[in-house]
């Protein structure tokens, strides 16, 4: 949703999502031991901008670069000139940043750019995502387009990627002969059933057969609708993520997620997601607080991954409205 088009909300309705956030960024600096990462690295499931404090969801719900890899539909249905930027301190790995831009203002046809990247891939810290499967990404670069029509709107993206080859260590250089390199596409569609209701369905990871295990196929569906007077949306989204190196069953998870203007400029947002299928125990949960003006935003977002663990995942971001 577009945050500037959320109404005031009384102050002791953001109590528990702060303290929520609270006890998500402060479990990593307690976290007394070091255990394995949840079944990708963490990068694999961040879009960019608030979609980390919606766990990771928030398919019909954001329409910034973000959507490129959630929903490139969404790309077509705000209109928009916008510049972001976010860099990510996961629970494992290593730090990585991403900056995006979405012009839909200027041409009938909305485009969006991605770029995703790496700080230190020598940090010794990067044990931890070499222990998933050895997928040492280097970059990822994203480029869509989508056009909308009376009631909904179609999007298409492709992805280029860079990577080690499965299970070797951090001494790879990527930009040797043995690197992974390769494209996947990107589809989504998303509409309004009311004014107040969003619904929608995208698949990422399409023609992946190069890059399948550094950019593996999603599937998603989700909604999201505007209540009491556009004061507070609320998000449900499911995706599936399909079968990789190693695992048995594809991973799958319904999350829900909400955001709430508490004051003028003050949102408070939060989801949390669990995998429905018998036997698979993953739940994550994720809050975020965002300071959002007429041309700029900012926000702070924190994730935990994999309840089942302390290490949570913490990211700044910020957007700017540009004007043509």
């Amino acid at each position: 949703m577009n945050f500037a088009k959320l109404s005031k909300m009384p102050g002791f309705f953001g109590i528990l999502p702060l303290c929520l956030a609270a006890w998500i960024s402060g479990s990593k600096a307690g976290a007394a031991t070091s255990v394995q990462p949840v079944s990708v690295p963490e990068e694999y499931e961040v879009a960019g901008g608030p979609s980390l404090a919606f766990a990771n969801s928030g398919s019909v719900a954001y329409s910034g670069a973000g959507s490129l890899k959630l929903n490139p539909g969404m790309l077509a249905l705000e209109k928009q000139y916008s510049f972001a930027g976010g860099y990510h301190w996961p629970s494992f790995g290593r730090d990585f940043y991403k900056i995006g831009i979405v012009d839909s203002n200027s041409s009938p046809v909305a485009a969006g750019v991605s770029y995703t990247s790496f700080m230190a891939p020598e940090d010794a810290r990067f044990h931890g995502e070499t222990a998933v499967a050895g997928r040492y990404i280097s970059r990822r670069v994203g480029v869509g387009a989508a056009y909308a029509f009376t009631m909904f709107s179609i999007g298409v993206a492709g992805q280029w990627s860079e990577s080690a080859p499965v299970g070797t260590g951090v001494n790879i250089d990527t930009k040797s002969d043995s690197a992974v390199r390769g494209t996947s596409l990107n589809v989504g569609v998303a509409g309004l059933l009311t004014p107040t209701l969003r619904v929608g369905a995208s698949v990422e990871g399409i023609a992946n057969k190069s890059v399948q295990n550094n950019a593996p196929r999603y599937t998603r569906v989700g909604m999201a609708g505007l209540l009491a007077q556009g004061m507070t949306s609320l998000h449900l989204d499911w995706q599936k993520r399909e079968i990789l190196d190693g695992e048995v069953t594809p991973e799958q998870m319904l999350t829900g997620s909400f955001s709430i203007k508490v004051y003028d400029y003050l949102r408070i947002l939060g989801g949390y997601g669990k995998d429905p299928q018998s036997g698979h125990q993953r739940e994550t949960a994720a809050a975020g607080i965002a300071l959002v003006g007429p041309k700029v935003s900012f926000s702070y977002t924190a994730n935990r991954p994999d309840l089942r663990f302390e290490e949570s995942h913490q990211s700044i971001n910020m957007n700017f409205e540009l004007s043509m």
